[in-house]
């Protein structure tokens, strides 16, 4: 039986060449000995990530794990408060019963004047205006109805302390003790707010950092360094697989990611060197995306509802995508293989497990999928 050599190249953020080969090891037992799998790692090529986080401002310290994080978004997470406005909220919470404070209550002040100093306060307040938090509001009406009792003789306000009620008829005071008490609020939460978006930044960028650099890092290592990374994939094909790739006798590949993209390159020839594939696996792949932007060396630039004819370096082509990866893309209305024929374009279906298995990161879930073994089959 004659053995096929598949090379096989990886895409992003690889830079364990140990984790790669355990993959095209296992890979190999799914294909059997029809096939001889040749790896082709380039990830020692890619961005760099180390010491990306200094160049990051440090706004609060975050510890070491991700407990913090989740203890901001339990203060700062808001549940919307059935469509009530925060001054009408508020003057419920004030005027809607007695609210006790260190021994003094306001158990008679007249609604309409505390309603319409809640209003003009909250009206003009930068925060508090657009809080739908509950709880948040509920806080800020006991903050005012303590002001109330504790700081104002009102004329039309009963105040009481130790069973005696005192009146005064000083009632526009109680425009100043709400005002006073909602400008308090609304600095706080202006702060508040502040923090936890500023800790918020600070935490996504701090760990995202690490995994943008080695996604968009690597693209732009691959661009600066194509011809490099095209030395090693035909330095491994000559070592591993003689005399294969030429034009009389087509290689296959399967290829991830950003993989698919330098596999096109290789066989359009754009470091002086044309790789002739057989059939091509593509999976979570970018090679459309990228040409629509930029288009590839020989490519006509893309049309929408004209797909580009490819050279026939390219034999066969088939492409992976699940619709959960963001940078998974189809190929089949973007180029045409020779002889007229579309690239196909296969779903890969994940369970429920895999993706809790994944965290929701679907880009790497090909690798052990049955559409992957059964495109080689």
């Amino acid at each position: 039986m004659n053995v096929e050599p598949i090379l096989v190249v990886h895409g992003i953020a690889n830079r364990s060449r140990e984790g790669f080969l355990a993959q095209c090891e296992w890979l190999q037992e799914q294909v059997g000995d029809r096939y001889k799998l040749i790896d082709v790692y380039w990830g020692d090529l890619g961005g760099i990530s180390n010491g990306l986080v200094d160049s990051l401002p440090a706004i609060f310290p975050l510890g070491g794990d991700d407990s913090d994080f989740h203890e901001h978004l339990t203060r700062a997470h808001t549940v919307v408060n059935g469509g009530m406005p925060a001054a009408q909220a508020i003057a419920v919470r004030v005027t809607g019963r007695t609210v006790a404070q260190g021994g003094f209550g306001v158990r008679a002040a007249p609604q309409t004047d505390v309603q319409e100093a809640i209003r003009v306060a909250v009206s003009q307040s930068a925060f508090v205006k657009d809080v739908t938090d509950p709880d948040v509001l509920n806080a800020v009406g006991d903050l005012v109805a303590a002001a109330l009792a504790t700081q104002l003789p009102g004329s039309d306000l009963g105040v009481r302390s130790a069973g005696i009620t005192v009146r005064t008829d000083l009632a526009s005071s109680v425009f100043g003790a709400v005002k006073g008490v909602i400008n308090a609020a609304d600095a706080m939460i202006g702060k508040l707010t502040g923090a936890l978006g500023g800790t918020l930044n600070q935490f996504v960028r701090g760990k995202l950092a690490g995994p943008i650099a080695l996604t968009l890092g690597d693209v732009v290592g691959y661009h600066q360094n194509r011809q490099r990374i095209h030395k090693r994939l035909f330095e491994r094909l000559d070592a591993s697989a003689p005399g294969w790739g030429a034009e009389g006798k087509p290689v296959h590949v399967m290829a991830h990611s950003l993989g698919g993209l330098l596999v096109l390159d290789a066989a359009l020839g754009a470091c002086g060197r044309t790789l002739h594939v057989g059939q091509l696996v593509t999976f979570g792949s970018q090679p459309a995306f990228f040409h629509i932007m930029t288009p590839r060396n020989g490519l006509s630039p893309y049309r929408q509802g004209h797909p580009v004819d490819l050279p026939g370096s390219i034999a066969r082509w088939t492409n992976l995508w699940h619709p959960l990866d963001v940078l998974a893309f189809v190929t089949s209305t973007v180029f045409r293989l020779s002889g007229d024929s579309a690239p196909q374009d296969i779903q890969v279906q994940a369970s429920a497990s895999t993706i809790a298995e994944a965290g929701g990161w679907l880009h790497s879930v090909y690798w052990r999928s049955p559409e992957l073994v059964a495109a080689w089959k």
